[in-house]
């Protein structure tokens, strides 16, 4: 999921749009905590 957010994040800088860049990195940080959370819960 963090990586299809990468991309449209990717996306939005090929075309300058900064505003569509700021209302996604919410998301993208929210997966990357997710991932984080996960991770040590494994054990």
């Amino acid at each position: 999921m963090a990586a299809g957010i990468l991309l449209i994040i990717c996306f939005h800088l090929l075309d300058k749009d900064l505003k569509g860049v700021v209302i996604e990195l919410p998301f993208l940080l929210l997966n990357l905590i997710i991932i984080y959370l996960q991770y040590p819960l494994k054990k």
